[in-house]
């Protein structure tokens, strides 16, 4: 009997945990696979099946990297059309399971989540009918520049492991290009060709990158920066370096070199014409971008009769500025190295306070920009749990622009405008992780244009020669807007644009050809600057209407920013109920 039961008690033991890895497994499998058990953790598990698809997201979310299970970091992204539909396949999924869930049933906070969620996979499953559309070689934000600039500010160095998964990625761009090949020679197939511009100047950019020895390249200043921080010995720094130049030489210049043979042989096809209409499908591509693009329910033709009505207004305001002779400082004495404009963005967020009543935590550090850029600034936000700080890359002509132009510049891209907006966004407690990933531009980028210019509209920038600057840069930004419009849904001609924007004051004709090069490149990408500091302009005045007295700039601000970035409709739904909740507070 005594033995009877010794056995019963093994097999007891031996079963209890197999059926927790059987519980285990299940849980697993439901949660990644099936209908999750809550709506949190189908919040959840959408980035992790989104991040797993995507090694570059993947380093830049650093999900496992705590757990030694970073595998990621040596790999690049798959830039194939076959990888692009797995993405489309799984929005689609998601969304459905997003779908099956009782709204009645979530509470306030679950609701908005769901909302920002769901207009995103909606919004994705839509872009699928455009999969060929679109360039992703070209000489503004093409992957032969994207790719270095992710090398430089994503990948981080702070083990002889970091630096060996950084040369594992350096020899992963020939074959990276192999497969853009693909996807470029499938395009062209279907009659999806870039106009001769882009390939032209792209050609350009890729010469500029790759003719000069492979120790003078971004990529390897950038793995010898970052190497020489981290304390190895001097000679596992050496091999490292003789290693990194090798991957430079061997695998990095080659995979250009073959997307530059390819763009020769393309150029003879290529037709000299502007605007994404050309393309086949083209209109419906655009109206798809501008949405996208405002995250309104609007159309081409309602945004372009929005912006004409401002640039109207904003020409009539100029000319009031000029007559009254308004100066503009032309002194470049502080703008003449990085200190100078790292000084200005830390003075500038010594003011915070003034603005929002929430201030950020990290950091941002300004930095010459790491490719061949002329003439654009972008900030670059540090990876998700890393203690570096964000960065604002600068091209390094800058030390020529009129001082003024700079500071707008700088509030734009630093505080108040993406890093205040961006890293509070990252710092959100209590909310799921897509919330603190998902990139709506008519949101970020219409916020930082809205932020850039309140220095001095609320008085901490004292410079009384302003006004005329401002003007003139706000006339830049919705008339950018009314151009891209202007290409690719009213067709103008190169020299049709060109002439609206000298006529109209947005810029010179140097510029104005440029800004047709971009919104062809990048179509309705303007419109998120535009659109999205009418909108957040809009709900400011229509708050300082309800309130009156009681309405306070920094809370409107705070209340903006408490969500993080948000499509705009949902925007307008949230401060609406804020002025409805604070105007019966007051009654």
């Amino acid at each position: 009997m005594k033995q009877t039961g010794k056995k019963h008690c093994i097999r007891y033991r031996l079963w209890i945990p197999l059926m927790l890895l059987l519980l285990a497994v299940f849980c697993v499998v439901k949660i990644i696979w099936l209908k999750p058990f809550t709506i949190e953790e189908l919040y959840e598990r959408v980035l992790i099946k989104y991040a797993l698809l995507d090694p570059q997201i993947m380093t830049t979310v650093a999900p496992l990297d705590a757990y030694g299970l970073d595998y990621y970091n040596k790999q690049l992204s798959d830039p194939s059309l076959a990888q692009s539909r797995k993405t489309y396949a799984l929005a689609e999924s998601e969304l459905k399971l997003l779908k099956s869930f009782d709204r009645g049933s979530q509470t306030k906070a679950q609701l908005l989540n769901t909302d920002i969620l769901e207009w995103y996979l909606t919004n994705t499953v839509e872009g699928e009918a455009f999969l060929l559309n679109g360039f992703p070689v070209t000489p503004s934000l093409g992957v032969q520049k994207g790719l270095p600039r992710f090398m430089c500010s994503s990948h981080t160095i702070t083990s002889e492991q970091d630096a060996r998964d950084y040369i594992t990625r350096l020899k992963a761009f020939k074959d990276y290009f192999q497969k853009l090949l693909t996807v470029l020679k499938e395009k062209e197939s279907k009659g999806y060709i870039p106009p001769s511009f882009i390939v032209k100047n792209s050609i350009t950019d890729i010469n500029l990158f790759i003719d000069m020895p492979a120790n003078a390249n971004v990529l390897y200043q950038d793995f010898k920066t970052k190497l020489n921080a981290v304390k190895l010995d001097a000679s596992q720094k050496t091999n490292l370096l003789k290693e990194a130049e090798a991957a430079v030489k061997n695998s990095v210049y080659p995979g250009y070199m073959t997307l530059r043979e390819y763009l020769e042989s393309l150029l003879p096809k290529t037709k000299d014409e502007v605007g994404v209409w050309h393309q086949p499908n083209g209109e419906a591509y655009y109206a798809q971008c501008v949405k996208t693009s405002t995250t309104l329910d609007i159309t081409p033709e309602a945004a372009y009769k929005v912006l004409m009505e401002e640039v109207n207004k904003l020409n009539t305001e100029l000319k009031a500025a000029i007559s009254k002779q308004t100066r503009v400082d032309g002194t470049q004495s502080k703008f003449k190295s990085l200190a100078g404009f790292q000084a200005a963005v830390d003075e500038m967020n010594g003011h915070l306070g003034e603005i929002v009543g929430k201030k950020p935590r990290s950091k941002v550090v300004v930095r010459f920009s790491v490719t061949n850029d002329t003439g654009i600034a972008q900030y670059v936000p540090a990876n998700m749990g890393s203690s570096q700080p964000a960065t604002i890359f600068i091209p390094r002509n800058f030390i020529l622009v009129n001082p003024m132009n700079v500071l707008i510049v700088l509030y734009h891209e630093g505080a108040p405008g993406h890093h205040l907006q961006l890293a509070l966004n990252r710092e959100l407690s209590n909310v799921p992780t897509f919330r603190k990933m998902i990139p709506f531009q008519a949101f970020t980028e219409g916020w930082a244009t809205y932020a850039q210019s309140l220095p001095w509209t609320l008085g901490i920038n004292k410079d009384e020669n302003s006004e005329e600057t401002l003007i003139r840069e706000r006339l830049f930004t919705m008339g950018r807007a009314l151009v891209d419009l202007g290409v690719n849904y009213k067709r103008w001609t190169r020299q049709e644009a060109v002439d609206f924007a000298v006529a109209n004051n947005v810029c010179d004709t140097k510029s104005a050809s440029a800004i047709v090069d971009y919104a062809t490149e990048n179509p309705a990408a303007e419109l998120s600057y535009a659109m999205g500091c009418l909108e957040i302009e809009k709900l400011r005045d229509e708050a300082k209407s309800a309130l009156g007295d009681r309405f306070d700039i920094k809370e409107f601000h705070d209340k903006v920013l408490e969500n993080g970035a948000v499509p705009l409709d949902i925007l307008d739904k949230q401060i609406h109920e804020y002025i409805e909740k604070k105007a019966i507070m007051i009654k």
